[in-house]
């Protein structure tokens, strides 16, 4: 099972049979791939482009097969991260600009080791220091646009580190209002979003989800134009404004 970050969306790559075995929720679509590139490809931009915000899982025969046709669909590049607890097993997060709760991390450069671009960009983001990395943790996906404007796969290697507790200095050049230490329990009840990187984290690669629908893909999508599988969503494009609670009650209200 791979989850992927899309703009406020999240797609979770998976197999017929791990399909079954998720537990509930409404704002989730399921389709089945249908082993045709554009058809994918097609998914990921509609999502990228709207403002809607659901989980779509989409499934096939074979996992390796689906993992390996979104990687040869876009550029690729690598950022790592850390995974930071002190003695009092508090998580080291970060606050940005949009007030998401987020986990440190930053882009790999050229000719740098993940895991050295792991503890320098938790340094950079958070000012905490004498990290020591404990062991690789995980890998999660994104979907953006790079300067050019052309969508990127971006994977992210996750570190767990430990760092004794001590006083954080927020990297505000970058758009970090806050670093601070949190229980993970306590991230749980906090009401403030978080982005999918922690909602992940705190999940412990469980998914959350479950298909409320179970839709056949269509034979005429085209990369260039909505698939008649979302044109029930087309009324979000519409609505762009609407808040994440009011898109899922419209995602509900769907025959």
């Amino acid at each position: 099972m791979r989850h992927i970050e899309v703009h406020r969306s999240m797609v979770t790559l998976t197999t017929r049979r791990h399909r079954l075995q998720m537990p509930a929720s409404d704002n989730t679509i399921a389709v089945e791939y249908g082993r045709i590139k554009h058809h994918l490809d097609a998914y990921i931009r509609f999502l990228y482009q709207s403002d809607i915000q659901i989980h779509l899982v989409i499934y096939g025969r074979k996992l390796k097969r689906l993992k390996r046709r979104l990687k040869t669909m876009y550029i690729r590049n690598y950022s790592a991260g850390g995974i930071v607890k002190n003695e009092q097993d508090e998580i080291l997060f970060i606050c940005q600009n949009n007030e998401h709760l987020d986990l440190p991390k930053g882009g790999v450069k050229k000719g740098e080791k993940p895991r050295e671009a792991a503890l320098r960009e938790v340094n950079e983001e958070t000012g905490a220091v004498d990290l020591t990395i404990i062991r690789k943790s995980h890998k999660t996906w994104k979907i953006k646009k790079d300067a050019h404007g052309a969508l990127t796969l971006n994977t992210c290697i996750w570190y767990e580190m430990v760092a004794p507790r001590q006083e954080l200095t927020p990297q505000t050049a970058e758009g970090i209002i806050s670093a601070r230490w949190i229980k993970r329990e306590a991230c749980i009840q906090q009401q403030r979003k978080r982005s999918l990187n922690t909602e992940l984290w705190l999940r412990q690669a469980a998914s959350p989800l479950i298909p409320v629908k179970d839709l056949k893909l269509p034979l005429d999508v085209t990369p260039d134009s909505p698939t008649e599988l979302l044109t029930p969503f087309l009324s979000y494009e519409k609505a762009i404004n609407y808040s994440p609670t009011t898109s899922i009650l419209l995602l509900k209200a769907l025959p």
